[in-house]
């Protein structure tokens, strides 16, 4: 079988990346504190190997090198220190000279080749929980699930992730019915399986061979 080229967009933090951050780590915010969008979003284009469809059987090593492949292109993008604020100064300026940008939008979700679906998967990471997750009472917080809009166009499957008390908590949504229920609920699980089939793969790793 052919190896399958996936599209993928991830939608990013800008804020601690701005110059004089340290190297790889985020710094002070370089927006200042201000109502800001400091936002922005990567594209990735990765080949998985062939055969290989996001699940199970022995996936897992093919999901830490597709990670590690989109892992370095991202440190390429946000170590170059002075491109970070000026990707979002460019949009800000689009917007403020004119620029038809919300008109490609709405032409983009009205074209018949993609119904609005420029991209195969799209990915938002909201990284570690950083509040209080237990509280007065014995109640204690277990996880939290939040959804990216994108009904008019974007992805053809989003996710939407955080981190709560060491459990990755993730949210699939899809266009129906662009994308069938049956076929939302088929890739969720499928990232469930291909994440966990990853841990293990790592697990599996660091464990000493039995002598």
């Amino acid at each position: 079988k052919a190896a399958r080229t996936f599209r993928l967009l991830l939608s990013v933090d800008l804020r601690g990346f701005g110059p004089g951050a340290p190297r790889g780590e985020r710094g002070s915010d370089w927006a200042g504190g201000t109502v800001a969008c400091a936002g922005g979003a990567m594209n990735f284009n990765v080949r998985a190997a062939p055969g290989w469809r996001g699940g199970g059987g022995g996936g897992g090593e093919e999901v830490w090198r597709l990670a590690e492949e989109c892992r370095r292109e991202t440190l390429r993008f946000v170590e170059g220190r002075a491109w970070v604020p000026e990707t979002v100064r460019l949009f800000d300026l689009g917007f403020r000279l004119g620029a038809p940008i919300l008109d490609l939008v709405e032409a983009e979700a009205r074209n018949p080749r993609t119904l609005g679906r420029a991209y195969s998967c799209g990915l938002s990471n909201s990284g570690v929980y950083p509040h209080a997750e237990a509280f007065d009472g014995g109640l204690r917080l277990r996880g939290v699930h939040y959804g990216t809009s994108h009904a008019g166009t974007g992805v053809l499957f989003e996710l939407s992730c955080l981190t709560v008390a060491g459990e990755l908590c993730g949210c699939v949504q899809a266009p129906v019915p662009i994308v069938s229920e049956a076929d939302a609920a088929r890739f969720a699980e499928d990232v469930r399986s291909a994440v966990a089939a990853a841990v293990k793969a790592s697990e599996d790793a660091a464990t000493p061979a039995a002598a």
